[in-house]
This record gives C-alpha cells, sequence and structure tokens, in this order.
C-alpha cells in the first residue's frame, strides 16, 4: 500500500522540508520501517535501539490516534494519510 506520511515540523528538515512524503506498507509500522530505510535521519527519531517504534510517538490515522505500540497492527489502505506527532503528558 501507497500511504502518505505528514511530519511534524521538527522532523521536516529531515525531508528537505516536505511537509508529507510518500511511503509503503500495509501498517502503519511498516510504512514508517519503509520511510526509515529510506531516510536513516528519520530512523533514529522513529525507532529506538531495539528498533522498536519510540514509545513517545503516536499515529494519527483514520480518525484515531494509533500508539506505537499498536502500529504494527493496524492495517492502512492505498492513498491514506498518517500523521506522526508526539504523545503529550501531563501533571
Amino acid at each position: 500500500m501507497r500511504v502518505t506520511v505528514q511530519l511534524p515540523p521538527v522532523l521536516r528538515h529531515t525531508a528537505d522540508g516536505a511537509r508529507t512524503v510518500a511511503a509503503e506498507g500495509a501498517t502503519i509500522a511498516a510504512a514508517i520501517a519503509d520511510l526509515a530505510a529510506r531516510n536513516p535521519a528519520l530512523a533514529l527519531h522513529f525507532h529506538d535501539e531495539a528498533g522498536r517504534i519510540r514509545r513517545n510517538i503516536v499515529f494519527l490515522h483514520a480518525g484515531e490516534a494509533v500508539r506505537a505500540g499498536d502500529a504494527a497492527s493496524k492495517a492502512v489502505k492505498d492513498g491514506d494519510e498518517i500523521v506522526v506527532t508526539n504523545a503529550l503528558a501531563g501533571g
């Protein structure tokens, strides 16, 4: 599946300033892995030392928030958009 990934402003410098980038994958995790494989600078931001998606990342997809731990099981369709954002914590 070909999807569009919208990057947060803080990561756009890794994609030559682009707001959105294309990725391939059947799940959110697969699309992020594809994007990271083609852009090592993004890989450092998306994945921890063990290769897992960082826990502070939340994806917005089809009107719902998807946490990093659920990204591997969240299927995407051709043409979908995935928005990358950070989880917010309060106190």
